[in-house]
Formats: C-alpha cells, structure tokens, sequence
C-alpha cells in the first residue's frame, strides 16, 4: 500500500456495498507509510475534511493511455 493513490468516497463505512460503489468521489490520498506493528498508516490529504469516516477506494490510478501517435 504504501505510495499509492486511494480515492475517498463521499459515502460513511456503514453504507452499502452500492451506495458506497455508486457514491462520487470526494478526492484523492496518498499513502506515504504503512506501520504493520503499530497498525498505522500515513496518508497525505489535500482536503480540509476529515478522511478517517469515509470509505477508500485503491485502484490503479492514473489508467493506461494508448498511443494516438501510432
């Protein structure tokens, strides 16, 4: 996990698994250190909310582009 992109969701942990797939995208973190022994992770947010009650989502960002160029 550690220096990837997650996406938060502007859903609650409690939500269903649709509410929680269909809800839009609140912005992005990244992960800047996971301690396994403490149970931590370190994110860097560029967002003035509280992240820890929102759902994250980690995919792979940013998608693969084809070439127009040939």
């Amino acid at each position: 996990m550690t220096h990837c992109i997650f996406a938060v969701i502007y859903a609650g942990t409690h939500d269903s698994h649709e509410t929680i797939r269909d809800a839009p995208v609140m912005g992005f973190v990244y992960v800047a250190d996971v301690d396994v022994a403490r149970q931590k992770v370190s994110i860097l947010a560029p967002m003035n909310s509280k992240v820890s009650e929102r759902p994250m989502i980690w995919g792979s960002w940013p998608e693969a582009t084809m070439s127009l160029m040939g």
